[in-house]
């Protein structure tokens, strides 16, 4: 919660006017003293999310659209509730046949599972996705994912003999997300 909070802070508008420390500092500390409304107005957008999902959406089409709403409010709030969501828009993609929404739902849980801290399923679960014949901006999230799964990697095994192999790859995958990425873009 307050993680999510800080990295908002950071991308605030408001935050990028301001010229001193101080100042940064008085707009961080006025944040933290408003967590609990922040917390509220994301726990009330979820409600009423959920409501959205038992009321109105009927179609297998509808119904991956708010659960991937859903992910995307708790992916940063609760990883417990953003891997079930994400679980839930897998089985929706395959009940629907739609092999460009398997492949999002998939790198989702693999998101999830590296925010978890799971290396290993992370690697093994985007091993398994088939990225040929994706959507470009598919392939991106891909190759940028696994590149954070071996940055993450490195830095948790901070070792002279992987670590440096572990960059490497990522440094590689990056590349690939760099260059199927279009220049205009964030």
């Amino acid at each position: 919660g307050i993680l999510f909070i800080f990295f908002s802070l950071l991308y605030a508008p408001s935050v990028f006017s301001m010229s001193t420390p101080d100042s940064l500092l008085s707009q961080l500390s006025h944040t933290i003293e408003n967590k609990n409304t922040y917390i509220q107005q994301k726990t009330d957008r979820i409600e009423k999310l959920k409501r959205k999902l038992s009321q109105d959406a009927n179609t297998l089409e509808e119904q991956f659209k708010v659960y991937n709403k859903l992910y995307l409010e708790y992916r940063s709030f609760k990883f417990d509730s953003a891997f079930a969501c994400a679980l839930k828009l897998q089985e929706i993609a395959d009940k629907l046949n739609d092999p460009t929404k398997i492949t999002y739902a998939q790198l989702k849980v693999s998101f999830i599972m590296l925010s978890s801290g799971m290396f290993k399923e992370t690697l093994d679960s985007l091993d398994a996705i088939n990225i040929a014949n994706k959507p470009d901006n598919l392939k991106v999230d891909y190759y940028a994912l696994k590149a954070r799964a071996y940055y993450d990697l490195a830095a948790y095994n901070m070792d002279n003999y992987f670590a440096g192999r572990y960059i490497k790859k990522g440094n590689m995958l990056m590349d690939s997300a760099i260059a199927l990425t279009d220049r205009n873009s964030l």
